[in-house]
């Protein structure tokens, strides 16, 4: 978040994000969409059981935002390794 902040106090004209849609535009407004998207990640992933849950809560609120490869391997990656702490040794 305070990568995003530090970039937004330089007021760019011009914000390419890393992963969107071709139709979102590259301006500031991206800065503001990925605060309040990471944001939520971290709500819905706590308060999601397993990994189709927690993709379903994201997609709920942010339906296009063109990461569902991103997200797809995120929620997999974070619900092995719950699995994982969880299974005995």
């Amino acid at each position: 978040m305070r990568s995003l902040d530090t970039i937004a106090a330089l007021k760019p004209a011009v914000v390419v994000a890393g992963h969107k849609t071709p139709e979102r535009k590259d301006d500031p407004s991206c800065l503001e969409f990925s605060k309040a998207y990471l944001r939520f990640y971290d709500e819905a992933l706590a308060a999601s059981k397993t990994a189709e849950e927690f993709r379903a809560k994201m997609k709920d609120r942010f339906p296009d935002p063109g990461l569902e490869g991103v997200l797809q391997m995120a929620s997999d990656a974070a619900f092995a390794k719950a699995r994982k702490a969880l299974s005995p040794p």
